[in-house]
């Protein structure tokens, strides 16, 4: 603790032996901590928060006057303790933000209020409670964290609107967007899943009855089915990474980034868009501080090391490497669930940054895959992520192009657009395959020498 702050600002009646010998581990107060600072005595208490957190929550600490010291204390670090307190928050919202924590903590918000939200993070609940007069009206119709988002990005768009089930409707303005143009049998797709979203039902039109196995063309036992339908999430530092199962974020997937060719409004192969509603797709989506930073889509379905087509005839071996030509024909007879992950976008983040992405986004996916008991295999587009050992080798690989119920779906890795008379065949491609699934024996010979 630097002098002046001694001096001007700690109330030296709330200091005991412990806190005479912290003192000297305190970090000094800058001048502009200081400007605000108007009060005109601090408890010790008060001045170590102060000393560890940013301007931000200092600010907001004040507009809690009237709450006891305690009080204030433990609603501060509860939100510092998330980083949740936003950058951008002018100081109207600020000190209503204030006015609603006096009621009660962001916890409590969270599972009172805001109880039936699912997904929904404490930055996107301190926002909401910082313009809480303008949105409170909606609340009790959002049902998931985007939605959340969706409210607070439109909401001067939505002011004069009395509920949010009438605000959804405006996904309609997207929708004719993406349609215009359109033939009726698009417009009856599109019909088919904004009705169910309206109604909170999304989710059984994904995943409706065998959908995955008729799209996979592959019996899925029922355990497995429903891990690949339970979204996970993994919250890491300020990343948060998520699947996302819900209508607005994934017609909007070609321009939540930058114009993309799935953009609902001029893309391409805006016409493909239905298709990422398919049961075996996800949109994963990671935010940085708030903001989206990447997308990809994962797709759940099959592949081989040949194209699995008519009587497979193995090559035969001389008798001395029979049993190592028996499991390697073996091997390329065989079909393996595969999770796969198409190619990356990107906005606003360093290539290191970049490189801490791809990390998250495969350790979520590698446990999921174990969970699954499928195979990760990665576009060949992050072969620049994985130059650190070798766990994935780039490796010609048959992928199934599974149905879809759109009839055209854009494969990135796989050349871009796929029509119906593509579906149930197997397409020959380069991607990044495990190394175990390459050379079997290297897994067991790991174990034996007790690297893993």
């Amino acid at each position: 603790m630097d002098q002046d702050t001694y001096e001007r600002f700690l109330n030296i009646n709330t200091l005991n032996s412990k806190n005479i010998k912290e003192c000297a581990r305190l970090y000094a107060l800058s001048d502009e901590k200081k400007q605000v600072l108007t009060w005109e005595q601090y408890t010790f208490e008060e001045i170590r928060l102060f000393a560890t957190v940013d301007i931000g929550y200092i600010k907001l600490y004040h507009c809690l006057a009237g709450l006891k010291i305690d009080d204030r204390l433990r609603v501060i670090r509860e939100i510092a303790g998330r980083n949740c307190l936003p950058k951008d928050l002018s100081e109207e919202q600020m000190d209503k933000l204030g006015i609603m924590l006096k009621r009660k903590s962001v916890s409590r918000w969270l599972s009172e209020e805001l109880g039936h939200v699912e997904q929904i993070s404490y930055e996107q609940t301190v926002r909401l409670l910082s313009v809480w007069d303008e949105v409170c009206r909606f609340i009790p119709g959002i049902q998931t964290g985007h939605h959340a988002d969706f409210l607070l990005y439109s909401l001067k768009e939505l002011h004069n609107l009395p509920d949010f089930r009438t605000a959804m409707e405006r996904m309609l303005e997207i929708f004719r967007a993406f349609l215009s143009g359109a033939l009726e049998t698009e417009k009856e797709k599109a019909r088919w899943l904004c009705i169910p979203e309206i109604a909170g039902r999304f989710h059984e039109v994904k995943y409706h009855k065998n959908d995955l196995e008729q799209e996979i063309a592959l019996q899925i036992p029922e355990d497995v089915q429903q891990l690949w339908m339970k979204n996970m999430e993994m919250k890491k530092k300020q990343m948060r990474l998520w699947e996302e199962d819900h209508l607005l974020p994934i017609m909007q997937i070609g321009e939540a980034l930058g114009h993309t060719c799935l953009s609902y409004r001029d893309g391409g192969y805006k016409r493909c868009l239905l298709s990422c509603f398919d049961t075996n797709k996800k949109v994963l989506y990671l935010s940085l501080d708030g903001t989206l930073v990447f997308r990809a889509i994962v797709r759940l379905t099959k592949g081989a090391f040949h194209r699995m087509q008519g009587e497979y005839r193995g090559l035969e071996f001389a008798d001395l490497t029979r049993e190592e030509a028996e499991a390697n024909a073996e091997n390329k007879r065989k079909e393996y669930l595969t999770l796969f992950l198409e190619c990356p976008y990107f906005k606003g983040i360093s290539e290191d940054k970049e490189k801490e992405v791809i990390r998250l986004v495969l350790e979520m996916l590698k446990k999921k895959t174990k969970q699954l008991q499928a195979t990760l295999i990665l576009s060949d587009t992050y072969h620049k992520f994985l130059v650190e050992g070798k766990q994935f080798i780039r490796a010609k690989y048959y992928m199934y192009i599974s149905a879809s119920k759109n009839g055209e779906q854009y494969l990135d890795s796989l050349g871009g657009m796929a029509d119906a008379s593509r579906e149930g065949s197997y397409e020959k491609g380069y991607f990044l395959l495990p190394e175990s699934l390459i050379n079997p024996k290297t897994e067991k010979e790991k174990r034996q020498e007790g690297i893993v």
